[in-house]
């Protein structure tokens, strides 16, 4: 039962990554993260009060709150956050290849942290997944150079029709300090530490649900938090009214389908941990990446296409989560 849960929630998110792809447009303020969170933190938040007003009786615990509050900070808000300015800096091709580390990140603290067990057989169904994941940074980052490569030709291409030699060159000084000087750093970096911050944040989540063990309330209070942290920081940035408006103004069915998809992944996580141990949960997740890219290659044949070097590492990693789910 754990591993379908994590599956399914692995389905889940993927399926929302595309309609957020699909829903959001060039003037969103904020690339449709408000509007999701809204909606999932509507969503848990009510499943929890139903839940409660039916009765249902919660162990509570505040140390188990203030880790469930923590991986909410953590996930939904400083994760997405960081991933957004990732993208914004370096494309969403360099971007989400280092976001893959955060399942790495999240079995080295389940570890290391809550003092979880490999076995054999695990050990090596987790380092096929990650291979797997390797081969797709290593794709992504191919692709990108190879699309960086298309900048020279393209001014060579300018040139040739008579701009100036000096313009050519002031152009491709600026392309190279653009791609590779210090906006590229930051934004790798950035990408780092939001894979960091969701590894983190998963492990928050088994902490607090080790107190409190709840699966709807822990992902109830997990959602709630990362909604109440981007209240207080557009509040104090001013940005709130303008991210209300925009909501209100241009309703975004597919943005609020995938806030409930997102509700849907984050409840089936919290609820795959009840039944199996976070390292597990976490590797059988990270086929969430393979099936973003199938998906993407059947919806969204215009932009995305599934080749043979994503093919590849893509059967790695489903057959590690495989292996873990029937070990």
């Amino acid at each position: 039962m754990g591993s379908i849960l994590a599956f399914v929630s692995a389905v889940a998110y993927s399926a929302g990554y595309i309609l957020i792809r699909t829903g959001v447009r060039p003037g969103d303020p904020d690339g449709g993260a408000f509007v999701t969170t809204v909606v999932n933190a509507t969503i848990l938040g009510g499943g929890a009060l139903i839940a409660l007003g039916l009765g249902a009786e919660p162990d509570f615990a505040w140390a188990g709150l203030a880790w469930l509050i923590f991986s909410g900070v953590l996930g939904p808000f400083t994760g997405r956050i960081l991933l957004f300015s990732a993208i914004h800096r370096v494309g969403p091709v360099r971007a989400a290849a280092v976001i893959n580390t955060a399942p790495l990140v999240t079995v080295v603290l389940a570890v290391t942290v809550l003092g979880e067990t490999l076995s054999p057989a695990d050990i090596a169904a987790t380092a096929l997944v990650f291979v797997g994941l390797a081969l797709l940074m290593a794709e992504a980052f191919q692709a990108a150079y190879e699309e960086d490569a298309a900048a020279p030709r393209a001014i060579d291409d300018v040139a040739g029709a008579g701009v100036a030699l000096e313009d050519r060159a002031r152009s491709m000084a600026a392309t190279i300090r653009r791609r590779y000087g210090t906006v590229m750093v930051i934004g790798i970096l950035a990408a780092s530490l939001s894979a960091i911050a969701f590894g983190f944040a998963r492990t928050s989540r088994r902490l607090g649900l080790d107190e409190m063990p709840d699966p709807l309330l822990g992902a109830a209070i997990g959602a709630l938090a990362g909604l109440a942290t981007h209240l207080v920081v557009h509040s104090a940035s001013g940005r709130l009214g303008l991210l209300v408006r925009s909501s209100i103004r241009e309703p975004r069915p597919r943005l609020w389908a995938a806030g409930a998809l997102s509700a849907l992944g984050l409840f089936s996580f919290f609820a795959a941990m009840t039944f199996e141990p976070l390292s597990h949960v976490a590797v059988i997740a990270a086929s969430e990446t393979i099936l973003t890219l199938m998906l993407g290659s059947v919806l969204l044949r215009s932009t995305e296409r599934l080749s043979v070097r994503i093919a590849v590492p893509a059967i790695c990693v489903f057959a590690g989560g495989v292996l873990v789910a029937i070990g």
